[in-house]
């Protein structure tokens, strides 16, 4: 380890992370973007996106009852919205967000409210693997994916530090195929 080297690790929303890098205060940012918009930066990884719901609330007993996963099962909770909830494409979620009474952007608190019971919300796959206390399930129809893009700041080079977790967040990309 070099003690000139400082990493830092900040849940933050995409225009955030964007800024950071823009304005020097950060060397790579990673931030959430729809598989199909234009690319910025270099794509590490690929999810699909669902519900996470608490495994007492009615969205678990309605899958329990065989209940299909669909996105019109956020109905059966509050929505907590969250800036993923944008990625999906289904008019359920659109309805739902306008009536939203709790936003949180950040992960930990997400995954803390839905434990909580206070609602149902959308999160990747790649986070809800046993997670204690939350149920899970991925709406096929449409589906919602989310990609995840590494970014720096084009106008300067990146210090060796910096190019060196660049270089193994690519290798992480290439050894897991988008």
């Amino acid at each position: 380890t070099d003690p000139d080297v400082r990493l830092e690790i900040s849940d933050l929303d995409s225009a955030s992370v964007r800024r950071r890098v823009r304005l020097d205060e950060a060397d790579i940012g990673i931030m959430t973007r729809r598989v199909d918009d234009a690319p910025e930066g270099v794509s590490i990884m690929r999810d699909r996106l669902g519900i996470a719901f608490n495994h007492d609330g009615a969205v678990a007993r309605a899958v329990a009852n065989g209940a299909p996963a669909d996105w019109k099962l956020l109905r059966l909770e509050p929505l907590i919205a969250n800036p993923l909830c944008d990625l999906v494409p289904h008019p359920v979620v659109a309805e739902l967000m306008k009536s939203c009474k709790l936003e949180a952007r950040n992960t930990t608190a997400l995954i803390a409210f839905v434990r909580e019971g206070l609602g149902a919300t959308i999160l990747p796959d790649s986070l809800l693997l046993d997670r204690e206390g939350i149920g899970y399930v991925g709406p096929a129809t449409p589906e919602a994916r989310r990609e995840l893009r590494m970014i720096s700041n084009p106008e300067r080079r990146l210090n060796p530090a910096a190019e060196e977790l660049w270089k193994m967040l690519a290798t992480f990309r290439d050894s897991n195929p988008l």
